[in-house]
């Protein structure tokens, strides 16, 4: 299965259609289904005018290129399409277009978008890169103009908003509130996941418009940190940021400009990233969704720079985080955080498949990291364990015993238990 996960040597493989090749393209559709700290873009945008420096030992296939056959993960994808389908774009845009300005009368979004909660925005981001990557999974012209609709209605609220680029759901006081007291939830995370999703568009839609607004939002984030120092900078990282040192890495490799890198390379968290690049283990005791985009975004730096500083952190987190803080089914955290490196054969606890698939994004947008054959076995496990019954129509909680270490377990214990309110492992997010 190894071989058809991943396109090593992709060139010998010529074959289109695989069911076992293509655990990826599901992640890439399942994008908006995930819980809310999921970071990724899972590829590196297209046509891009700055050439990577990096050279990769592993290429993924174009999504274009690929399709699924029937099986789980096509029934997993055909369930998130009509979901995708399903939400009514005016109620994903109503509290950017209230934070604007402009006037909404749709019903209001719940869960993670509900207008009193602090990250309400991100989800829409989420969404952004799920009709584009579904788009380019499948071809289906209603993802493309799903995804155009909405980069219009957010560039009227970004202009709307003023010249400076910004673009939010949220008002810019809570920039204002990182960059002081920290006593907000996570402003640049949910950044990160509108500009990723403008850049997906971009890529795989082709939309132009959307890069004009990724652009005028990296404009932005660029003078909005200039003002700050060094300190003040690294203070405000220790709020979770997603990978906003990734997209802005990215916008530099869409256009040349020189400008966004140097916000990327400032924007990077030293305090977790300078132990990784001396190869120190200090992962124990940290939210472990929050670290992941940090290293993918270092990883995308060497690729445009060849900096072996940004190779070290990419290559030593990811052999840390594999062979010394995951379990059998490609979980790498209790309750969302690492704990001891190398722990005990047997851990109960509660995992969610964030995790997994930010550790399947690592590889994914980062195929140098691809090159010893035993570093992609997580993706194909993750995939069948934690990604895909994530979008089953199950009434049920499943508790597992997970056995700890690189092999699999000779035994897994696996007890089935009815929800007490008999709603589905995954709540579908944001409630409609």
């Amino acid at each position: 299965m190894r071989s058809q996960f991943l396109s090593v040597h992709a060139a010998t493989m010529k074959t289109r259609s695989c069911q076992t090749r293509l655990p990826i393209l599901l992640l890439a559709a399942m994008l908006c289904c995930l819980p809310a700290r999921a970071d990724v873009s899972l590829l590196p945008p297209a046509s891009i005018k700055v050439k990577t420096v990096a050279s990769f030992k592993a290429q993924p296939f174009p999504l274009q290129d690929v399709r699924l056959l029937d099986g789980p993960f096509k029934a997993a994808m055909e369930r998130d399409q009509k979901y995708l389908l399903s939400l009514d774009p005016d109620r994903l845009l109503h509290t950017f277009r209230l934070n604007a300005g402009l006037p909404s009368t749709a019903q209001p979004l719940g869960g993670w978008e509900d207008p009193k909660i602090e990250l309400r925005g991100h989800f829409v981001g989420h969404y952004l890169s799920a009709c584009a990557l579904m788009f380019a999974s499948t071809g289906d012209e209603r993802f493309k103009e799903r995804a155009a609709l909405l980069v219009r209605e957010l560039a009227k609220c970004q202009a709307a908003l003023g010249p400076s680029g910004y673009l939010s759901a949220f008002p810019e006081s809570f920039i204002e509130r990182v960059e002081t007291t920290g006593r907000v939830w996570a402003p640049y995370y949910t950044l990160h996941k509108i500009h990723a999703g403008l850049l997906d568009i971009h890529a795989l839609c082709g939309n132009a418009q959307a890069l004009d607004v990724a652009k005028k939002f990296g404009d932005w984030v660029k003078a909005r940190n200039d003002r700050l120092t060094d300190e003040q900078v690294e203070k405000m990282l220790g709020v979770e940021h997603g990978g906003i040192n990734e997209s802005l890495a990215n916008l530099h490799a869409l256009t040349g400009d020189a400008k966004y890198l140097q916000a990327a390379r400032r924007l990077s968290h030293k305090r977790v990233l300078e132990p990784l690049a001396a190869r120190e283990d200090k992962l124990a005791g940290l939210h472990a969704n929050t670290q992941f985009p940090k290293v993918i975004g270092a990883a995308r730096l060497y690729e445009l720079t060849g900096e072996e500083r940004c190779r070290t952190i990419a290559t030593f987190f990811w052999d840390r985080v594999v062979n010394h803080h995951s379990y059998a089914i490609g979980g790498n955290s209790d309750h969302e955080h690492f704990g001891a490196a190398d722990p005990p054969s047997f851990r109960l606890g509660r995992w969610d498949c964030a995790g997994g698939f930010l550790r399947a994004g690592a590889l994914q947008s980062n195929p140098r990291l691809a090159g010893p054959a035993h570093r992609d076995d997580g993706l194909p496990r993750s995939a069948a364990r934690r990604l895909v019954p994530a979008l089953q129509h199950a009434g049920e909680f499943i508790l597992v015993l997970h056995r700890h270490g690189r092999r699999e377990p000779r035994q897994v214990r696996r007890q089935h238990l009815l929800a007490r309110r008999r709603r589905p492992v995954r709540e579908p997010v944001p409630r409609v």
